[in-house]
């Protein structure tokens, strides 16, 4: 009640005016399923009283033997199942959490509240998407990210054989497909409005074999049109309003017998309050460039108004293998992850 009133005890006894103190700490803590390795006493002991909280919960009873920090914690049981609900806090380790089986997810929650219920916590930087980039760019590379893992393979299949063939690479960032593909022999073009990221991928072996054009994918190309075999789009409609104007673009630039490839985050992980996302390394704040919670209706009906045809559209999960190399990776196991889409002109 006095967190929730954001009111200091008055009368309390020296354990509550500790606890009260300890509170921000706690709810950094609990937000980031963290144990407290350096904490007050108060705060420890409201750590290791989270199992039998649970427990009461679980059962809606009041714990009747219990430590005074157990009796506030219970007290505060509406916020704690709030945070079990959207599957930010449980009582028990992320190991030990039981997963769905395959094509079994959780209930989904409310779509837009999921994407704006994190907009004012103070741990979390919310920067333009270019912005967002530039500051990426940085550990982009080196990071653990799942996403990418669960994504390369798959679009290198998509896109087939590209030796010889003209290739534009829409929102290229760091170059990760971009080289990859000059390598293997084909003309790629690549666009970025991130000067950051593309300063990146002309430090990498190979750059000069590749067109880099400075550009927001938010206007119209700056390309001709049927000049190109494949066009890449990877990891960035997320960021688009405008989808309808964009998939137009690109039918416009591909040439009539060429493939159009488009990758991104699975809406389902939005759901989750999920987006692209970093760590800033000097700050250690969690930074959040802009992003847009399209769903797979918006993807497919701007497909389908710019006149592509669909020739595979795929949605991709966390499955054991990823989730053992990557370790970010292992809260989402059976999560749909990937949503991939190749179109045809």
């Amino acid at each position: 009640e006095l967190v929730q009133r954001n009111r200091r005890p008055a009368r309390a006894t020296p354990a509550l005016r500790l606890m009260w103190h300890s509170r921000p700490r706690l709810c950094e803590l609990v937000q980031r399923n963290r144990r407290p390795v350096r904490a007050t006493p108060a705060l420890r002991l409201m750590w290791h009283s989270r199992p039998r909280l649970c427990e009461s919960v679980k059962r809606n009873r009041r714990p009747a033997r219990a430590t005074p920090a157990l009796r506030l914690m219970w007290h505060s049981r509406p916020r704690l199942c709030e945070l079990v609900q959207r599957n930010r806090r449980t009582a028990r380790r992320p190991s030990e959490r039981p997963t769905p089986s395959p094509g079994c997810v959780p209930p989904p929650l409310d779509y837009h509240h999921s994407m704006i219920s994190d907009r004012h916590r103070r741990d979390i930087e919310h920067r333009p998407t270019r912005d967002g980039y530039d500051g990426w760019a940085e550990i982009y590379d080196d990071e653990d990210n799942a996403l990418i893992l669960l994504e390369e393979p798959r679009v290198i299949d998509l896109l087939g054989d590209v030796a010889g063939l003209d290739v534009a690479d829409l929102g290229c960032g760091t170059g990760r497909h971009t080289l990859r593909m000059a390598a293997a022999g084909a003309n790629v073009t690549a666009l970025d409005f991130s000067d950051g990221m593309v300063a990146r991928a002309t430090r990498k072996s190979g750059w000069d074999r590749v067109r880099f054009i400075p550009h927001d994918l938010t206007h119209p190309l700056p390309l001709p049109d049927a000049a190109f075999d494949r066009v890449l789009c990877a990891l960035v409609v997320d960021h688009i309003h405008d989808l309808p104007a964009l998939f137009a673009e690109f039918r416009r630039i591909c040439r009539p017998h060429g493939r159009i490839i488009v990758s991104t985050v699975h809406p389902a992980m939005m759901l989750r309050g999920v987006q692209a996302h970093y760590t800033d390394p000097r700050t250690g704040r969690e930074v959040r460039p802009a992003s847009v919670p399209n769903q797979i209706s918006d993807y497919v009906m701007a497909a389908l108004r710019a006149g592509l045809t669909f020739d595979q559209l795929s949605e991709h999960a966390v499955d054991e293998s990823l989730a053992a190399r990557s370790p970010r990776a292992a809260k989402y196991l059976n999560w749909p992850m990937l949503l991939l889409m190749r179109l045809r002109p």
